[in-house]
This record gives structure tokens, sequence and C-alpha cells, in this order.
């Protein structure tokens, strides 16, 4: 008898949330054409005259984070049946948190429609000094990139908590479970580190979070495979 939820095995779920983690590639796409390729929080006039001139990038880099959270959405739902054999209650709270990522993340891009009002051409902008206008959009860059920062101190736990979900249970690596925790440990230290340690340039995050490649193709690999959890 299956122990999956609404009839949906563990292979599939395997699948579903492996699916999820495709999806998330909207959000490294959408780092590298916009915000890496037209902000400079250093210079407010460059970065306001390139989304400018691009706004179109602009368009499509939320629709690409869009599809990112649609992505960690799709993959909590997953992974909380994946888990679920191996702690029902647990395999919920780490579902919930990667929720609570997610729509944190969603608001965090909220910002980004902002800074499309504010380098528009409406009249009722003529209200603002350009310096003014583009302090605004600065100001609205930085809470996106501060909002989801400090999102991923959610995303973080989730991963650690994922981690010991897969490292007890019977039918995951061991090994995926300890890269699991590995990449939350990077995560958490990396939304932490600007509260906790201002003065410290520091992010691990990009590296440590390999581990969850690792766990990717875990999923397409061995977990649409699995057999049922007695």
């Amino acid at each position: 008898m299956a122990t999956s939820t609404s009839n949906i095995t563990l292979s599939k779920a395997a699948l579903i949330a492996g699916i999820g983690y495709l999806l998330m590639i909207g959000s490294p796409i959408a780092e590298s054409m916009f915000y890496h390729g037209l902000v400079d929080l250093s210079n407010a006039t460059k970065t306001v005259k390139n989304i400018a001139a691009n706004a179109e990038l602009v368009h499509y880099a939320v629709i690409l984070y869009l599809i990112n959270f649609m992505g960690d959405i799709l993959a909590a739902w997953g992974l909380y049946i994946l888990f679920k054999p191996a702690n029902e209650n647990l395999s919920l709270l780490s579902a919930w948190l990667r929720i609570i990522y997610s729509v944190m993340g969603l608001v965090a891009v909220m910002n980004l429609l902002t800074v499309l009002q504010l380098t528009n051409h409406y009249d009722y902008l003529r209200a603002f000094t350009e310096e003014q206008l583009q302090a605004q959009v600065m100001i609205a860059l930085r809470s996106f990139r501060d909002d989801w920062l400090f999102s991923f101190t959610f995303f973080g736990i989730y991963l650690i908590l994922l981690g010991y979900l897969a490292f007890i249970s019977k039918y995951v690596s061991k090994i995926v479970g300890v890269c699991l925790i590995i990449a939350g440990a990077g995560w958490l230290t990396d939304s932490l580190q600007p509260l906790l340690f201002p003065s410290v340039n520091l992010s691990v995050g990009m590296i440590t979070g390999f581990g969850e490649l690792v766990f990717m193709f875990w999923l397409f690999i061995k977990g649409v495979r699995l057999k049922e959890q007695n």
C-alpha cells in the first residue's frame, strides 16, 4: 500500500521535486541578464540609465524570478511527499519553511515593479527631481536584494532540516543529506552575516549551494526509481 499523499508515489514525488528544481534556473538567468548586467549599486545615474534603456529586460527578469519561486513551491510539495515516510511532521515543517521563503522572495521581487514605474515616463513622476527618482530606484533595488537575502534565513533552516530528513531516511543517500545540511548552513550564514557581522564581507552560499545540485541529480537518477516504503 502506498504511503504517499493523494496516491502520489515516492518516485513521482521525486520527479515533481526535480521539475521544481529545474524551474529554479529562472533565478540565475535573471540575475545574469538583469541584476549583474544593468545594476551598479555604486552608480545611481548609470543604473537608472541602463534600466530605462532596457526596461524589457526587467520585465523578463520579473517573469524569470516568478518561475523560480513557482519551482520552489512545486519542489516544496514534492519533497513533503518524498520525506513524509521518514518523519511526517518534520517533512510538513520543512515544506512550510520553503513556502515562507518563496513568499518572501515574491515580495522582494515586487520592488522591481516599483523600479519599472520609477523609470517610466509617467506624468506624475515630474513632481520628482532626477536625483530623487534615482534615489528611490536605488532604494527599491537595495530592498529587492536585502529582502531576498533575508528570506534565505528560512531557506537555510529548511535545507538543514531537509538534509536531516534525508540522513535519517532509509531510502536517500546519507551523502545527499550531508550535502544539503552544508548547503543550508552556507545560505544561513550568508543571510545572517549582514545583520550579525555587517563589517565582514562573506559569501559562501553560492559555493555550498552546489550541494543542492547533488540532490537534484539524485532526484532524477535515483529518486524516480524509488519504491514505496512500508
